[in-house]
Parts: structure tokens; sequence; C-alpha cells
């Protein structure tokens, strides 16, 4: 497919999952230079890729090279343009569910390769707050700030299991958080609630995750995920083996669709957007924007 502007900025998170990016940044480059005009940009600081993407108005396309929480950084950039952009992702993050949900090739050279080869597809992004965007979820609770606070040499060196060690830590810190939800066509209100998900994808963390048919990532809503806590060890048991088969019908288990929702807690929260910290909040508004995003990949059935 032809682009009508060649012109690509890639985005590099050089502290990334194992620093696979950096590492394999000639090859990347070798890569894309058989469709797009690269400009090549390494992130130096945090929220770097935002105020980079923000002035990249000659570009018809940004390819990102790092975990989620830079894809995300560059969905929020791209927010501030005058024009739409394709976006391209590269993953080589700890966890990469928006690849592992879109099918995007975890492999590196595999993923340059789709992007060469594959079309902008549209796909929904959600607006959290006023400002703030993300790709594939907003989060708080039980094991929420997992993410973000597991140290990133932590990451490199024990990969998926040092989000597992790090989750161990926070069992005995669990709260219950009273729980407010407007959503779409009804009102939901619990003060047992451990975890809420507002999800776009159909895996967060390798952990939760939703059957690959339950989720069209441009039908302009959200799955809504919520865990109440377990009254004893046998309804936790129950819980643990319900969310292994994405067995929603579990009573602990609270699932619903909707495109809005307003969130309203007892208390502020910790936010996380696609495992980056979105800070604390007691209420907020949560707006699925449709279609907000195209990204570059090889169609399913092509």
């Amino acid at each position: 497919m032809a682009f009508k502007n060649k012109k690509a900025l890639l985005i590099v998170n050089p502290k990334a999952g194992k620093q696979a990016g950096k590492t394999n940044l000639f090859n990347i480059i070798s890569i894309l230079s058989h469709k797009f005009d690269l400009t090549v940009h390494l992130t130096e600081y945090a929220g770097d890729a935002v105020d980079t993407v923000a002035q990249a108005e000659d570009f018809g396309t940004v390819i990102c090279c790092g975990g989620d929480g830079t894809v995300s950084q560059v969905l929020e950039g791209a927010s501030k343009l005058s024009h739409g952009i394709n976006i391209g992702y590269i993953p080589c993050g700890t966890t990469n569910d928006l690849a592992t949900a879109i099918g995007i090739p975890k492999n590196i050279r595999a993923a340059a390769t789709a992007i060469v080869k594959g079309r902008p597809i549209v796909h929904d992004v959600g607006q959290f707050g006023e400002n703030r965007r993300f790709v594939y979820t907003a989060t708080f609770g039980a094991f929420a700030k997992t993410s973000y606070q597991t140290p990133q040499d932590m990451k490199n060196i024990l990969g998926h299991f040092a989000y597992l060690l790090s989750g161990v830590q926070e069992l005995g810190n669990i709260k219950n958080y009273r729980v407010a939800l407007t959503y779409d066509g009804g009102r939901f209100e619990s003060d047992d609630i451990i975890l809420c998900a507002v999800m776009n994808s159909t895996s967060i963390g390798g952990i939760l995750k939703l059957p690959k048919d339950e989720v069209d990532f441009a039908d302009g809503k959200f799955e809504i995920l919520m865990i109440k806590a377990p009254a004893n060890i046998f309804e936790l048991n129950d819980l643990i083996i319900a969310l292994t088969k994405s067995d929603y019908s579990n009573k602990n288990i609270v699932y619903l669709k909707s495109a809005d929702l307003h969130v309203e807690t007892a208390t502020k929260v910790a936010w996380t957007l696609d495992g980056e910290s979105a800070g604390e909040h007691n209420s907020v508004d949560i707006k699925c924007l449709r279609h907000a995003a195209s990204f570059i990949r090889i169609p399913k059935y092509e």
C-alpha cells in the first residue's frame, strides 16, 4: 500500500524491555527504509514521546519502538496535532499487551516487516478525564500499580516473572473500594471492589484475559471488568479458577460494556493508563473515542 506522506518519525524508547529497540536499531531502520523516509528520535525523559510527537506536523506516520506505555505517549502527542497520523508499533517492552491483542508480531524484525507490508486499520482510543488518552486499559485497585512500580532492572532480567513477584508483595495491602459506576443504560454500586479495569484489549499483564470474540477494537465500546473481594478462601479459589478460564459468570466478577462511563470512589484511588501512573482521583469521566487511531498492521485474514 502506498502512503501519501512517506515521512515517518521513529520513536525509540532505549530503556524499554531489555533495550531491544536500541540494540536492533540498525535492523529496524534498514527494514522500514524500504517504505518510509525516516527520522529517528531516542527518548531521553518521561513524556519525551508526547512532546516530540506533538511537534510532528510534517509526518504522516509515527512508529514507536518500546512498550505499551510508549504507544500511549505517542497517542497523547498525536492528539495535539492538526491532522491524523498512522501509528506503527514495534513491541519491545516487558508485557506488550497491545501487540498480543491486535496480532502484532513480538519479534522485532517481524513487527517492522509487518509495518512495511501492512495498512492502517482504525482502532478506538480511551479518553481519561480532559487531557489523557490510553490505548487499551485504564485500571485501579489490586495489582494496578504493579506494572509501573516494578523496577525496570527487575523487568529486564525476569520479564513477566517480575510482575508476579511484585504482585505477590502487594497481596497484603489489597483494599476494598466503594465504587459508583454510571455507564450506558445503567448504574452499578458496590463497597467491596478490589479491581476495576476499563479495557479495549483481550489481555492485561497476561493475567486478566477476555475471549478474542468478545473484543472488537473499533466498536466504540469498552469492556469493563470489576472484581469483588472474595469472602473466604473457597471464594478466592473459585475466583482464581474463573479468571484463569475467562469465566465471567463468577459471582465476584462484574462484566459490562459501555461507550462512556463515570467512575466515583469514596476515596482517591491511583489509576494507571496502559501501565503508566495517571495520578489519584475519586471522580473521573472515561470516554471511548471511536476510530480515533489508525494502527499499521497486516489484517487478520490477509
